[in-house]
């Protein structure tokens, strides 16, 4: 659906039982407020938008009734496409669901540095689906997670699909670091769950780009999306430049790599540009699981059944 709904905007949510959505109204109005940023329009009515795609992810989401319960082996995923259709450009909404593999409950696992800054980074825009091809390609076997990051300073803005953060300490306090979404990362669902956890938690947050050079003070990191919840890093790896020692590097746009004859092997990150860097955490941050237990109990509370009460989204 999302490779061939060029130029839109989509949402991806967790759906537990038959058709529980947790924070649905978040993800509605961020897919309304996309669509009207794609569009150049202030207007808030979007001429029925949100009961259109309320009608869809509905529809979607009677196919899968007969699953009350979550897969073992997976999460239950509803997407929802706004685009452009056809020769009069009409808009489009559509839904569906499926199973995303993997299990529930996840180890930490380590992450790669080899993205740069999405060219809109604060809509989840269909048109990264195909740019990010490229990292997906060439990512490392044991990658759990690719990261974006600006290679000017080495700030870490978000991951290929997630939200990133970052545990700081500075003094004797321990901090929240995440990228901030005005203009840097995209406004996870899941971060604003995380950042309303820490407030209970009383857990400092900066909203500012966790940057590789300040790693030593680091006492751990995760990621987050909507399907998957939080996900502990074990380490990640970046690439450095033979020529300059501490400029951390990207994966080049396509039009750079035509031009600059740079060929990329599957799997092998930016092996053929530089040297490969890795920092290890010792082991996952005791916060990491009260966030995750915090905003585990933030989702259920926000749950809205499409199905049985619909009206409430």
């Amino acid at each position: 659906m999302l490779r061939r709904a060029s130029g839109g905007v989509y949402t991806s949510a967790s759906v537990r039982g038959a058709a529980r959505v947790p924070c649905w109204p978040d993800h509605l109005a961020r897919l309304t407020k996309g669509w009207r940023r794609l569009q150049r329009t202030e207007d808030q009515t979007n001429d029925g938008l949100e009961r259109h795609v309320l009608d869809a992810a509905r529809e979607a989401l009677r196919g899968s009734e007969s699953i009350v319960e979550e897969p073992m082996e997976g999460k239950k995923m509803l997407c929802v496409c706004v685009y452009k259709l056809g020769m009069e450009a009409t808009t489009a909404v559509e839904a569906i669901w499926t199973v995303v593999p993997g299990p529930a409950g996840q180890e930490p696992s380590p992450a790669c540095i080899l993205g740069r800054k999405r060219i809109i980074p604060t809509v989840k825009y269909t048109d990264w689906v195909h740019e990010r091809e490229i990292l997906k390609t060439i990512k490392p076997p044991n990658c759990g997670e690719v990261l974006l990051a600006d290679e000017r300073d080495g700030s870490i803005l978000e991951g290929m699909v997630s939200n990133f953060y970052a545990l700081v300490q500075q003094g004797e306090t321990v901090v929240l670091q995440t990228a901030s979404v005005e203009s840097l990362a995209l406004p996870g669902i899941s971060r604003k769950c995380v950042l309303q956890a820490c407030r209970k938690l009383g857990i400092p947050v900066q909203e500012t780009s966790p940057k590789v050079g300040e790693r030593s003070s680091w006492l751990g990191a995760f990621v987050t999306n909507s399907v998957r919840g939080i996900s502990p890093i074990s380490g990640f790896t970046w690439y450095e430049s033979p020529k300059d020692p501490g400029y951390l590097l990207t994966c080049p746009s396509e039009e750079e790599r035509i031009a600059q004859g740079i060929q990329l092997l599957p799997g092998d990150g930016l092996g053929a540009l530089g040297r490969i860097r890795k920092h290890d955490f010792v082991t996952c941050h005791p916060y990491i699981e009260k966030i995750k237990e915090a905003v585990d109990r933030i989702e259920t509370q926000s749950e809205v059944d499409l199905l049985v009460n619909p009206e409430s989204a």
